[in-house]
């Protein structure tokens, strides 16, 4: 009466003790130790870790470095100060050229006849305004200490190399030029201070071209 239960219970409980087995003998080897590696791969393991975990380390550190060159920017003071001292160096050079060029306008002003009196108005404004701005770089120059004044006076007036200077005032070139950016530095303050010097920049930047 009832085998119509006991068939299809048998044939679960079968199945069920089948799974069982299976799960049992694959448990087995899972658990079952692997064969023990021989010297020559152990160390073939342990030099292939090595070698990833270093080049793990250079990727990271190239990821780093693309990291921080995106985030970079330069400083604006430091931009900053980089045009103060090109436009102090400007200023000196133009200084530096001030007596030729008052020299070159004098023989002028000399040679020239009644007839050009407007020119000989304009050659007098330009003496004046030349003299000036000698005076005023003159005593930004003079405010400097005596280290830092005879430097400057050698480099753009002198026009002498490094080289002639470091053996001149007995310190090693790169002292001397350490020297020379921090009277550049101190120069590029006083300028300043100086009245209308962005039309003194002018006429120094024209005078170099």
């Amino acid at each position: 009466m009832l085998d119509w239960i006991d068939i299809p219970l048998k044939a679960i409980l079968k199945e069920i003790e089948g799974f069982l087995k299976a799960f049992l003998r694959g448990s087995d080897d899972c658990l079952a130790l692997p064969p023990p590696l021989s010297k020559l791969e152990r160390l073939w393991r342990k030099q292939r870790r090595r070698a990833e975990r270093e080049r793990w380390r250079v990727l990271l550190k190239y990821l780093e470095f693309l990291y921080i060159i995106r985030q970079y920017k330069p400083c604006e003071k430091a931009r900053s100060d980089i045009m103060r001292h090109k436009h102090v160096k400007t200023l000196l050079l133009y200084y530096r050229g001030i007596p030729e060029m008052l020299k070159l306008l004098k023989q002028e002003q000399g040679s020239a006849t009644s007839a050009s009196e407007p020119r000989q108005q304009e050659i007098s404004v330009k003496i004046q305004v030349l003299e000036m701005d000698a005076a005023m770089f003159r005593d930004c120059i003079d405010c400097l200490s005596g280290r830092y004044k005879r430097i400057v006076k050698m480099r753009y007036l002198g026009r002498h190399s490094w080289a002639w200077i470091s053996a001149r005032v007995g310190a090693p070139e790169s002292t001397v030029r350490g020297w020379h950016e921090k009277a550049i530095d101190r120069l590029s303050g006083a300028f300043e201070e100086i009245p209308m010097q962005n039309e003194i920049l002018d006429r120094a930047s024209r005078a170099r071209e």
